[in-house]
């Protein structure tokens, strides 16, 4: 097992009394991961890689895995962002957030509002390749001014417990959203809470722009659609689904 510390010894951004933050990889040739003050880096891969991180961070992850897999493994997490978007991923086959089963992981994005522009970066968690959530632990995300999570291609839910509150869209796959487990509850104040764009059909035929919702508790609540399906929702009878109107401030 490799790790790292970002302590008060190594960066003097941090202070004194924050919790350590460690990193650690399944892989122990892996070592490629960059610390630069607020930024965390993954990349270099060699191949498929795992690794874990736990404690507390100001500032931004970085995952830039190529044409490899990787997961990142949340095992008691806290991170704060004030001026980027928590975690944003560059490239990858695949990759993979994990709540370890047993623990609570956050993500606290309390950034001014970012103008959107369609690059992505007003998301808490902004992914330009397919994405899974997973693992049975908990992941609350908080964004007072921003979004959710957004993937330029495929959402993938597994038994995870997911919370989300922002101020607009909450979940976004472009491609597509699957959901086949877990407790997912979802607050857009003024967006929608799941949401797909493209509606074209992959070189492997597949049909995009579906919300599939086959098993778990999905409870959105939403200032504007629930569900923006940019072609068609399905939901299995396996799946408890509830939708709320997010109440107006208005008087």
């Amino acid at each position: 097992e490799v790790t790292s510390q970002t302590d008060s010894t190594n960066n003097p951004d941090i202070p004194d009394d924050m919790v350590v933050f460690e990193i650690s990889s399944t892989n122990e040739s892996y070592n490629g991961w960059v610390i630069e003050k607020d930024t965390i880096t993954f990349s270099n891969l060699s191949e498929d890689t795992v690794c874990s991180i736990k404690g507390e961070f100001d500032g931004q992850i970085i995952i830039d895995a190529g044409d490899y897999k990787f997961e990142l493994e949340l095992n008691g997490v806290i991170i704060n962002s004030t001026s980027k978007n928590p975690i944003t991923i560059e490239s990858g086959d695949e990759v993979t957030i994990t709540a370890k089963k047993g623990s609570e992981n956050f993500i606290f994005d309390s950034r001014a509002k970012v103008t959107s522009d369609d690059d992505g970066y007003e998301y808490v968690i902004w992914s330009k390749c397919d994405l899974e959530l997973a693992g049975k632990g908990e992941l609350t995300i908080e964004s007072a001014n921003n979004k959710g999570i957004r993937s330029k291609k495929d959402i993938k839910i597994k038994n995870l417990t997911l919370s989300i509150t922002c101020d607009d869209n909450a979940l976004k796959g472009d491609d597509g959203v699957e959901i086949t487990s877990g407790t997912i509850k979802l607050v857009s104040k003024n967006g929608d809470g799941i949401k797909t764009e493209n509606t074209d059909i992959s070189k492997k035929g597949k049909q995009h722009g579906i919300v599939a919702i086959l098993g778990g508790s999905v409870d959105i609540t939403a200032g504007s659609d629930g569900i923006d399906a940019a072609f068609d929702v399905e939901i299995s009878d396996d799946a408890i689904v509830a939708v709320n109107k997010y109440p107006s401030c208005e008087t």
